[in-house]
């Protein structure tokens, strides 16, 4: 069989697309088809620089036939390819292209990946189809075809068509014409859920490598709040009231708390983890959140921040709020990367009651915190607002975003029982509203609550292989009225248990300790005397699996750094179960 040829000779007035007046070789799928000659047609556009005379006539590809001789025996004819069939019917995109990229022929598989019509397609430029960044990548490829390569294949570049972007693999040959012009056949296959699912892997690698990082700094660094927190609540108690230094240490132990709730923060998000839910005050959060942003967004940013930070308390989870910040703050920061502009984030309260119309449908009447995040970015057309909530849709390029930050806004605010909407404009910017229903309980702030815990009474052994926090633990049980014995080897700690196992009413234990960490010791020592309860201090939660640690006798687990308020409501609950026979 024959190549199908391109033929000069103008037929009809009209076809399915552009090509030059010479012979070539149709391609599909990187395989070259044969059969017999198909004729050039008419096109109401012509592209001269491009030696762009006609289109391809498919219709002019004929279909096997057969038919009698006189003699009585079957002649056939070679059977055609059915080039429009075959390159209408298949899923990939299948392109023809000058040697400059404009677009000669395209079909329907590559109609449907870029959402338009292949009449407006055929003329333009394949290049102007793909993000910038990807650009290169396809003059690579035409290069290396110059070169002489048969067949160039591009992994992945990402075309971008009516607000959405597909990630894609481009195989391409180059074929020479009679007249010594070429042509591009290109074929494009739709990989982008492999790319996202690829994607997502390694995000979750990612957050699994910054996890074990931020685990081993937080064990340490908790250790060092925890000494600051503990000795700073007993040197207020020391301290007279008419005392400047009373003023001091109150203010060391407020910094050293909003330092461990950083810290907190940072272990959770960083195992995607949804956090505890408490009655929080947004306002500090959200203030924390911006210090952390400002470094990460261009100088050419405005931040503005009218808080109202006594508007109020929400039950919420600490870190999911700060995503929420952080997300809508993200996108805020993209939509003026180019020019810069204002962010302006507000906090405040807001009421909706049954005469009033909600601002989003199916709100509950009652009281709310308000958090408006707004920028005077490049905003958004309703087409693109219909959809930004949706997973994996994002009109960034892939190197800049995956598509779900504001999805996973969108689930924290309706998991927490409140609403979001949005306002936005086309080159006036955007405005993000997430309203919080309100509690009627006021926060109490650590560094203001009263120091003077119940004194209590009882034997406690206390393990820990860090002097400063041995020191502090001794000090702040002793004044609470127990008997302590302490140690900072966890070794020495199971031998003072053996010479006399009722000696101790509680033993409260470290966990990540040289040579024997605290839940291996509990083991030890339920192996002594089973009814012993144990409260296990961690710098780091999620390497104790707690369901797993009740099991081996382990009462409690508590989260350095400890106030004394946490650890004598802790040690009173133990205490009190086990007077009263519970385990």
């Amino acid at each position: 069989m024959a190549a199908m040829r391109i033929e000069g000779k103008l037929q009809r007035p009209e076809g399915y697309g552009a090509v030059a007046a010479s012979s070539a070789a149709a391609c599909c799928r990187g395989q070259e088809y044969f059969g017999e000659t198909a004729r050039l047609m008419p096109h109401n556009r012509r592209f001269p620089e491009e030696g762009v005379q006609g289109s391809f006539d498919f219709g002019e590809a004929e279909g096997p036939v057969a038919g009698d001789r006189a003699d009585g025996t079957t002649a056939t004819r070679e059977p055609g390819p059915y080039y429009r069939i075959i390159a209408e019917t298949i899923t990939e995109g299948a392109l023809i292209l000058s040697s400059r990229g404009t677009i000669l022929y395209c079909n329907r598989g590559f109609s449907r990946m870029v959402d338009t019509r292949p009449a407006e397609l055929v003329g333009s430029s394949f290049p102007g189809l793909l993000i910038e960044e990807d650009r290169p990548l396809f003059q690579d490829v035409l290069e290396r075809l110059a070169e002489g390569q048969a067949r160039v294949q591009a992994d992945v570049v990402h075309l971008s068509g009516n607000a959405r972007s597909l990630a894609v693999r481009l195989t391409g040959s180059l074929r020479a014409a009679d007249d010594n012009t070429t042509i591009v056949c290109i074929v494009l296959t739709d990989i982008t859920k492999r790319v996202q699912a690829e994607d997502a892997l390694r995000q979750m690698q990612k957050m699994e490598a910054i996890g074990t990082l931020a685990g081993g700094i937080a064990h340490d660094f908790n250790n060092i709040l925890s000494a600051i927190i503990g000795f700073s609540e007993m040197s207020l108690e020391d301290i007279a009231e008419d005392h400047p230094a009373k003023h001091y240490a109150a203010q060391i132990l407020r910094a050293a708390t909003r330092g461990r709730d950083l810290v907190r923060q940072i272990t959770v998000f960083s195992h995607r983890n949804e956090g505890e839910r408490k009655q929080v005050r947004p306002g500090q959060i959200i203030g924390e959140t911006l210090k952390l942003l400002r470094a990460s967004l261009p100088s050419t940013i405005e931040i503005r921040e009218r808080l109202e930070t006594e508007s109020g308390v929400i039950f919420a989870s600490s870190t999911q709020i700060q995503q929420v910040i952080m997300n809508l703050c993200t996108n805020a920061g993209h939509a003026m990367k180019a020019k810069g502009g204002v962010l302006e984030v507000s906090l405040g309260p807001f009421d909706v009651d049954s005469a009033q119309e909600s601002p989003c449908p199916g709100m509950a009447p009652g009281p709310y915190l308000r958090i408006s995040v707004s920028d005077t970015g490049v905003g958004m057309p309703q087409e693109v607002l219909d959809r930004i909530f949706d997973p994996f849709f994002t009109t960034k390029s892939p190197s800049e975003g995956t598509g779900m930050g504001l999805a996973v806004v969108h689930r924290i605010v309706k998991s927490h029982g409140g609403a979001i909407t949005v306002k936005s404009t086309p080159a006036r910017g955007s405005l993000f509203d997430v309203y919080f229903p309100r509690v009627d309980v006021t926060c109490i702030d650590e560094a203001e609550a009263v120091i003077g815990s119940p004194a209590g009474s009882g034997r406690i052994l206390l393990v820990d292989d860090e002097d400063a926090i041995v020191e502090m633990g001794t000090s702040v049980l002793k004044r609470l009225g127990y008997e302590v014995r302490a140690t900072q080897d966890s070794l020495e700690a199971l031998e003072i248990f053996r010479r006399d196992p009722s000696a101790f009413d509680l033993v409260i234990t470290d966990q990540t300790m040289p040579r024997m960490t605290g839940t291996e010791l509990t083991q030890e020592l339920a192996a002594l005397r089973s009814d012993i309860p144990v409260i296990l201090c961690t710098g780091y939660s999620e390497i104790v699996d707690r369901d797993a640690a009740k099991d081996l006798g382990i009462r409690e687990i508590l989260a350095k750094p400890v106030s004394r308020n946490e650890l004598t409501e802790c040690i009173r609950r133990v205490l009190d179960d086990r007077a009263q026979g519970i385990r």
